[in-house]
């Protein structure tokens, strides 16, 4: 779903309703995603990430955090799909790069007696499911969010993955 909408002309269809200037703003707020089938297009973005691969995360496309690909392992990863019709499985999301904030990390493992200052980023996970066929919308529901802080130097683990 978030590779969709970063897709010219798919997140205007939802708001139909609402400025260009406004919807150009929504539109800066994506990562750019890209799928990488065994294709000229997708060659050429594989090869694009293993060239700069500290520009680029790759994602199975699954729902939730985790068992995403960073740097030398995202390139290694991408080597290994070279040819291989399982590289379609995956996207290529441009990496962001949050702006840290001093925090305290504190969790059931955490010796309370013994706080560190650490840096970390914020991440929010919306919760919900949206269900339709051509203009008939049968489910447009919001169901929750998580907020929570981790490690700034943690590169994987979304909100849901536990870490």
């Amino acid at each position: 779903m978030q590779q969709r909408l970063t897709e010219p002309g798919v997140l205007d269809m939802f708001l139909w309703d609402t400025s260009e200037e406004d919807r150009k703003r929504l539109r800066g707020l994506f990562a750019d995603q890209f799928s990488i089938p065994l294709s000229p297009d997708g060659d050429r973005m594989a090869a694009e990430a293993v060239q700069h691969p500290d520009l680029w995360v790759l994602k199975p496309q699954r729902e939730g955090g985790g068992n995403n690909y960073f740097g030398q392992e995202m390139v290694r990863k991408l080597r290994s799909l070279e040819g291989k019709e399982e590289r379609g499985a995956y996207v290529l999301m441009e990496r962001l790069a949050p702006p840290s904030t001093p925090n305290y990390l504190i969790s059931p493992r955490t010796n309370t007696d013994r706080l560190e200052l650490s840096a970390t980023v914020q991440e929010v996970g919306v919760f919900g499911f949206y269900i339709a066929s051509g203009d008939d919308v049968s489910y447009d529901v919001s169901r929750g969010y998580l907020v929570r802080s981790k490690s700034a130097h943690m590169e994987d683990g979304g909100v849901t993955a536990g870490r």
